[in-house]
């Protein structure tokens, strides 16, 4: 991996049971943090906040350094009040053995994730072409445009098929998560009665 999260911000606190617990006990409270870290490349020595940079939301232990990135389903549920904070820990513990790493990176919009890369193919292609030869003949700017679009059409069908296999993926982690939740409910208040 080329680039590091660095922590940016603080978002809330916390005290939830902490799954990870090295004593073996999932009732051992711990305080944690919600985190803003920004994706920057290996070395950096400070995080930017930059629109260009991807942004990604973890938890971090308050006694040391260490972190978990969530996945953007867990990240999207809580900023929209549909699980608590004290909730991330398990849920991200459960869902861990099936995450990929992609799932921890904010979606961006539209114009970033596919429009952006279009517009670098669109001109770049056609221009790069008009560059090169082939068995010693240049080639002909009538080939080198429509190349360039066929290029950045095929390329834009390709980035949306991957976005929509991503945005389907959140959607089927956070009516899991979901799921979990109510579970949960539904056996506290079975027990209470």
């Amino acid at each position: 991996m080329f680039y590091d999260p660095m922590r940016l911000r603080t978002l809330a606190r916390f005290t939830a049971s902490d799954p990870w617990s090295r004593n073996g006990s999932r009732n051992t409270l711990t305080d944690f943090r919600v985190e803003e870290y920004v994706m920057m490349p290996l070395g950096s020595t400070r995080a930017l906040d930059s629109k260009w940079n991807l942004h990604t939301i973890g938890i971090q232990w308050e006694s040391d350094a260490r972190y978990r990135l969530l996945p953007e389903s867990l990240v999207e549920l809580w900023r929209h009040g549909r699980v608590p904070a004290e909730k991330l820990p398990e849920l991200l513990h459960t869902l861990e053995p099936s995450l990929q790493d992609t799932d921890c990176l904010a979606m961006q919009s539209w114009q970033r994730s596919i429009g952006i890369p279009l517009l670098i193919i669109l001109f770049l292609f056609p221009a790069v072409s008009l560059f090169l030869r082939v068995q010693g003949e240049q080639i002909p700017a009538a080939l080198a445009i429509p190349s360039g679009i066929f290029m950045a059409l095929l390329a834009g069908l390709i980035l949306s098929v991957m976005r929509a296999v991503k945005r389907r993926r959140v959607k089927e982690q956070m009516n899991w998560a979901i799921k979990m939740l109510s579970a949960e409910t539904y056996d506290t208040v079975k027990h209470d009665r």
